[in-house]
């Protein structure tokens, strides 16, 4: 009987502490831990009238909380948003990009800062690139002359 409540205390203690984090997530360390999916982005090539998004994954892989305290970007052309500026352990959210390349000829390159509060990584900075062509405007065609009536007139003139 002591045996048996040995080996059920001894399981639970395993179970506790092998779930203490949901799903099996493992934090890489007791911080918060900022891990973004890609470094950059490149839009290719756009007219300049044709706004476009893309979208970042940004991940907290530490023990903490990761928390977003501001996204900086280098030209106004370029906003960022955070879906949720306060990432849980294990935990993800987006960072939606919009350039707007009004104004703007040939390769562009933004970029957008993150701060956070990650010991290791306190600022994160993302690229964007574009190569903005404008579409040429068509060529006009000389406009031809209406015909024009040489007939004689029917009507009388009056003095």
């Amino acid at each position: 009987m002591i045996e048996k409540r040995r080996f059920i205390f001894l399981g639970l203690v395993a179970l506790a502490t092998s779930s203490c984090w949901p799903f099996g997530f493992r934090p890489v360390s007791p911080d918060p831990r900022l891990v973004v999916d890609r470094q950059e982005h490149n839009f290719g090539t756009i007219p300049p009238t044709e706004n476009v998004e893309t979208v970042f994954t940004v991940s907290n892989t530490g023990g903490k909380t990761l928390e977003i305290t501001k996204v900086q970007t280098s030209c106004g052309c370029t906003a960022g948003m955070m879906d949720s500026q306060s990432i849980l352990p294990g935990k993800s959210s987006r960072l939606r990009v919009a350039y707007d390349p009004r104004g703007k000829n040939g390769q562009q390159h933004k970029v957008l800062t993150l701060f956070t509060n990650d010991p290791l990584n306190p600022q994160k900075a993302l690229s964007i690139w574009a190569n903005i062509v404008a579409t040429p405007l068509p060529v006009e065609q000389p406009a031809t002359p209406a015909p024009v009536n040489t007939g004689t007139a029917t009507g009388a003139v009056k003095n």
